[in-house]
């Protein structure tokens, strides 16, 4: 049967469009926030300094540390709606969890980024990222049930609020310090917008007779959003935590076979991917806690690379992001985790595969589209994103050398949202042990690199020791590139059967007539670059810059 008719015909297609649908409309939906907070991110840079920039990169570190340990575990672990009263009821308890691992995870890192940073910013930041989190139950039980409007408009108007009140501020202050503490409210603005706006329509949503998507949550009427168990969860997390039992008596086990408010299964789940979730949020933001409690780059250095990180992860934000999403929900509502494919229902294991590789496909032409087309367009696009701030020195070449980056991006993604949806607690355990090796790969290259590149790269290849950062984005494609082989060589085995790599590199790459289309475009822009370089005008910048719109449209 030809995909086509299969998605038409397939019992299980309500879920597949209801998927796409949602995917579509939370990209959308970002794209169009993301757009005005890049618009006003880019007034921001205009008016402040690397080291600024520097160190709004430490806090932002420490909020994205305490809101990621705090609440991707609850995310990983449930995706699934629950089928009766009492195991909605366990499942919020669980959910409520999330706030108190922010409060404990702030009160440990609040002291070592005082070490470097203004203690008053730094409790701003924490103080942020607990706000959120008060949000963090609402959240998972609308993307479990798949509606993920409210949470991306509650996102775009946190963001709007925060980079307006940041704007205005940086343009009014005259100093670094006042600059930083301008930083810093904006983020506290930012949670407490999107506090405001979540629980204000969440009110909205769950109410008899709500129409459309809103009649997902029904299930929700009559069940208090607040866990009345909410000052003794940490006791019972902990309890739970040091209780001995066998594996197989913690996967059979279920709220209503006990008096304890967590589901011992969906517990102990938390706790596997909170492991995981150690190990990846150190192969993802490895580079920036080195960098915060090393000397290895200035601050100035460490501004640079971070915009310039922004800017190259834009199409991550913009359009991974929520592919990634709807794909994970996708995959976790239409394949039972912890089962061989042949254990499975055939049409849905046929309709993951098919979702899979057209995922795959759309991310893997964008981040070709973003590698190929950095190279003549960086210096341009950095000038105006920020002004003479990056695009003079090596900021251009830390950007073309990022693009790459986020081609490894695209394909981890989609196919890492397909292995955790459907590994057992097991392999999840054992993936986390692999992690650890990438981890220490990416450590290594880090240094190595960074070291090399300030100590020979001026004089062999006559770039200047601030492109020494380039060591953290090589360091970044070796982890990506590790953990995009293993995911995919697990995707392919799970979908095709075997190890067929022929078969998963097909997915990777676009057909044969884009690829020629691509290839001319890119050889024309580059020889428009040369052309246009040094001319400042903005007839020959508009010329250059619309450039391969034009191509395409006429190809």
């Amino acid at each position: 049967m030809k995909p086509a008719e299969f998605a038409a015909s397939s019992p299980t297609s309500n879920l597949f469009s209801s998927a796409l649908q949602h995917t579509v409309f939370n990209a959308a939906l970002n794209a169009l926030f993301r757009l005005s907070t890049f618009i006003l991110n880019a007034w921001v840079l205009h008016h402040v300094t690397k080291s600024v920039l520097g160190q709004a990169a430490q806090l932002t570190l420490l909020y994205s540390t305490v809101t990621f340990f705090a609440r991707e575990p609850f995310r990983k672990a449930c995706v699934s709606a629950p089928s009766t009263q009492s195991q909605l009821r366990s499942l919020i308890d669980l959910l409520w969890l999330a706030p108190w691992f922010g409060l404990a995870w702030s009160v440990v890192l609040i002291p070592l980024w005082s070490l470097s940073l203004p203690t008053m910013e730094v409790c701003l930041y924490a103080g942020s990222a607990m706000v959120e989190l008060l949000t963090e139950p609402l959240q998972i039980l609308l993307q479990i049930h798949l509606v993920m409007g409210r949470r991306v408009a509650a996102e775009g108007w946190a963001q709007l609020a925060r980079c307006v009140f940041v704007g205005v501020g940086v343009t009014l202050s005259h100093s670094p310090d006042w600059s930083i503490r301008v930083y810093s409210v904006g983020q506290l603005i930012y949670g407490c917008v999107l506090l405001a706006v979540m629980w204000a329509g969440a009110r909205r949503m769950i109410r008899p007779g709500a129409e459309g998507g809103e009649r997902r949550l029904a299930g929700l009427l009559g069940v208090p959003l607040v866990s009345p168990n909410l000052l003794r969860l940490p006791w019972h997390f902990a309890r739970s935590a040091l209780t001995v039992g066998s594996a197989s008596s913690i996967e059979t086990a279920s709220p209503d076979s006990n008096s304890e408010p967590l589901d011992p299964a969906q517990t102990a789940l938390v706790r596997s991917f909170l492991g995981q979730c150690a190990v990846k949020q150190l192969l993802t933001e490895g580079e920036k806690y080195v960098l915060t409690f090393t000397n290895l780059l200035s601050l100035a250095e460490q501004g640079l690379l971070d915009s310039v990180s922004n800017l190259g992860s834009l199409a991550a934000r913009l359009l991974f992001q929520p592919v990634e999403e709807g794909a994970y929900h996708f995959f976790g509502k239409s394949l039972r985790r912890g089962q061989a494919p042949e254990q499975q229902d055939p049409d849905r294991v046929t309709l993951a595969g098919i979702y899979l590789r057209g995922a795959l496909r759309l991310v893997s032409l964008i981040g070709w589209s973003v590698a190929l087309f950095s190279v003549p367009y960086s210096t341009q696009l950095l000038h105006l994103y920020s002004g003479a701030t990056l695009s003079e020195g090596e900021g251009p070449n830390l950007l073309r050398l990022f693009s790459c980056y986020v081609l490894l991006l695209a394909w981890n993604g989609v196919s890492e949202a397909f292995m955790f949806a459907t590994m057992s607690r097991v392999e999840v355990d054992s993936h986390n042990r692999r992690l650890v090796g990438y981890s220490v790969a990416f450590l290594a290259t880090a240094v190595a690199a960074t070291t090399a590149i300030r100590r020979i790269g001026p004089a062999l290849f006559g770039v200047g020791e601030e492109l020494a950062c380039a060591g953290f984005v090589l360091a970044n494609c070796v982890n990506i590139g590790l953990r995009a082989a293993s995911s995919l060589v697990f995707a392919g085995r799970y979908v095709l059967g075997k190890d067929d790599v022929d078969g998963v590199v097909g997915w990777l790459l676009p057909c044969r007539q884009v690829r020629l289309v691509m290839i001319g475009a890119f050889v024309v822009t580059c020889y428009s670059n040369l052309a246009f370089t040094g001319d400042h005008r903005p007839s020959s910048q508009l010329c250059h810059l619309t450039m391969v719109p034009t191509l395409f449209s006429w190809w």
